[in-house]
Order: structure tokens, then sequence, then C-alpha cells
């Protein structure tokens, strides 16, 4: 049986199809994120510069899928390392989750082909889609690196390297069960880092946002980290407590999704967590310090204080996500791991956007066979002073 393909391309087309999708979600849905729930998916294809593009899949009359899609135009930064060496104008479209929303009775592998022939019939209105944080061993990764893409005319690049992981931590019976799986000296560094920072602070509290009235004074915190923070010297968006930012943390809050967290030392906000929990799982979105405070581990003690409530809280999730990336502190916390990597589908049509894709790919093989070769040796500790001093961005995050 052929399936009927539809594609949600307007704000008010997709507001007349979210009691559907939610009913599809709730009823007859398999496994879907926090970002493809439909009222947290309304919320972001609502941003600035967004554009709706949900393809949406059903076999005689009944929804069997959904491709939640956010399309806007951006500057990819083609990089060596830690260097952009330039911008490229693109339009790029992102899939909202890991995977697409699948019913548990549909054809998974049909349904992923009716997505690909609706993206095919989108050609000319994107160069990119990105699938952020790809499992490489699912189903979804397998069919984006066999022949049956190329035939329709893509083709899937993942521009890193190596591999990298999504760290989760899955709650064991107890925190002290917890802190006891871990190794003695990583236990003891992290006590410790705690003690200094209470000690230099005087007046050191944790602060948990959950409720719509607390969004302004949380984001007014983020701002005054953000602006200092290694993100921001990397060119990451500017202000953070914005009217639009405001709005959309307290449609999350009135949805019960949202346990953000800021550390105050002597009531100045020194690090921050925004942090969502939805059916079990609390995904930890974001997270950043003040460098003034940086010998004091601001990040990684606020991470385990984040952890600890876990465990003492009466809305305690199964699962945490780190999310995807290779921090030190996911390894530290975490207890398990999956392989993941960025992907980009790429319509053979698009040459500029291929030729980019193609490009990262080199740059990073090069970037990650030079810093194995020169990272151990006196002139690469050297070089990676000297970029600290020339751009304290060029640190990573404390862990």
């Amino acid at each position: 049986m052929t399936a009927d393909v539809e594609i949600v391309r307007s704000p008010e087309s997709l507001a007349g199809f979210l009691p559907e999708w939610d009913e599809f979600v709730r009823a007859h849905a398999g496994t879907h994120s926090f970002y493809q729930n439909p009222a947290m998916a309304e919320i972001v294809l609502a941003g600035e510069g967004v554009l709706p593009r949900v393809i949406v899949v059903r076999r005689a009359g009944r929804l069997a899928c959904v491709a939640p899609l956010a399309l806007r135009k951006t500057r990819y930064p083609l990089r060596f390392g830690l260097l952009t060496l330039a911008r490229v104008p693109l339009r790029l479209l992102k899939l909202l989750g890991d995977d697409f929303v699948i019913g548990r009775d549909a054809d998974a592998g049909a349904c992923r082909e009716a997505v690909i022939r609706a993206l095919r019939a989108m050609n000319g209105e994107f160069d990119l889609l990105l699938l952020e944080r790809l499992p490489l061993r699912g189903r979804l990764a397998e069919y984006l690196q066999s022949p049956a893409l190329r035939a329709e005319g893509f083709e899937c690049i993942l521009p890193a390297a190596d591999p990298q992981h999504v760290w989760q931590l899955k709650l064991p019976a107890s925190f002290d069960a917890y802190a006891a799986a871990m190794r003695h000296k990583t236990r003891y560094n992290l006590q410790r880092a705690r003690r200094k920072l209470w000690e230099a602070a005087k007046d050191a509290q944790v602060l948990k946002v959950e409720k719509p009235e607390d969004v302004p004074a949380f984001l007014r915190h983020v701002d005054s980290v953000f602006r200092c923070s290694w993100q921001a010297r990397r060119g990451a968006a500017g202000k953070r407590d914005g009217a639009a930012d405001v709005r959309r943390l307290q449609r999350v809050a009135g949805h019960g999704w949202l346990r953000s967290y800021v550390l105050l030392c002597a009531d100045r906000p020194v690090a921050f967590a925004v942090g969502y929990q939805y059916a079990g799982t609390f995904t930890l979105e974001e997270i950043g310090y003040d460098p003034d405070w940086a010998r004091f581990s601001p990040g990684s003690v606020l991470n385990f204080l984040i952890v600890e409530d876990l465990f003492q809280s009466d809305n305690r999730p199964v699962l945490l996500d780190f999310g995807f990336g290779e921090n030190v502190y996911k390894h530290v916390l975490g207890n398990e791991c999956y392989e993941a990597g960025q992907a980009y589908v790429v319509p053979r049509t698009r040459r500029r956007a291929r030729w980019v894709m193609r490009g990262q790919k080199v740059l990073a093989f090069l970037y990650a066979q030079a810093r194995r070769a020169f990272a151990p040796t006196r002139w690469g500790r050297r070089m990676r002073r000297m970029l600290r001093r020339r751009n304290p961005a060029h640190g990573p995050p404390d862990a």
C-alpha cells in the first residue's frame, strides 16, 4: 500500500495538525524524544527565523510517521580544529530528535523511505539536512549509509574524523550507591572542588528553576554568566534574557518540563545549567560558567550537585542525558554511552553544500592527524597555551 505524504509548511497548518500529532504520540507512536513532543516542537518551530517543515506519512488514512524539521538560514563555519576559516551561507534543515517518530505498528523502513522521497520533492528549498546526534548503530544510520539513499539523489556525510558519544547516567538505587561506584580519586576531587568553592564564596547556594514566574530572574543570571563564558567568546548567540527567550522558557515551564539550575556565590551567578525533564529523562541542554571562577571548577561542582538533586527529588528521572560531545565531566559523571555523530544529508544537486561538507571532512581529518602527532610534544603544548592567551574561548569548559 502506497503512503500518502504531506509537508506542513506554515504555522497555521502546524496548529491544525498538532491535535492529530499529539494523539499519535500518546497512543500509537514508538519511542520519541522531548523535542518531538508536539507542544515542544511547536515552541521550537515558532522561533525567530525558523520555518516549519514537518513531513507527515499516512497509510490508509492513518498516521504512520512524523519527521519534524526546522528550516533556517545559517552561515556554516568551516573549521580547522578551533580556528574558523570561513562561514558559508546555507539553508539548513534540522531534524528535531535523533530519528523520525514512527508508529509502533508501522513499517519503519517504508516510513524512512517515504520521508526521503518527500525531501527529494523539496529539492531547492534546502542545502543540508542536519541530524545533530545520529546513533551510529541505529537503523536510521544504516539506511543513510546505504545505496538506497544514494539512489534517491542524496549523500550522507559525517564530517568528524572520529565518532563521538552521547553520555548518559542511568540512575542507580541511591546517590550513595552512585558515589560508591566512582573511582576514589574522582569522588575525592569532586568533593574537594565543592569544598574549595564553598570556602571561597563564603555564601554559596544552588537555585532550582521550574516555575514560569522564576524564568525572568533565571535568564538574567544566565545572561550575566554567558556574556563572559567560553561559549560567548567562541561567537555563540548573544543576549539570553530577551522577551522572546523568556516567553519560550515560560511556555516550557508551563508544561512542567523545565528543570534548570544556577550556582550563586555571594549572590553573584557563576554557573548555570539549562535542563528539561520529560518522560523520565532529564536532558542537560546547556551549561556555562564564569571563567573568573574557573580555578574552583564551578561547572563540575554544579553538575555534581545537579546529579545529587536528581536522586533526592520527588520527581526523580530514570535517565540523565548529558548530550553529544566528549567533555570530560560527561565521562566522569556518566555510566553509559553510545556512539553518535553529526550527520549531514546533502542533495546531489546542491554542489556548493557538498563541497563544503567534503571540505570540512578533510579539514577534520587533517586536524585529527596533526593533533595526534603534535599534541604530546612541547611545541603542541606551547601552541595550546598561545591560543588560550589570544582567545580564552579556545579552552574547553571546566571538568
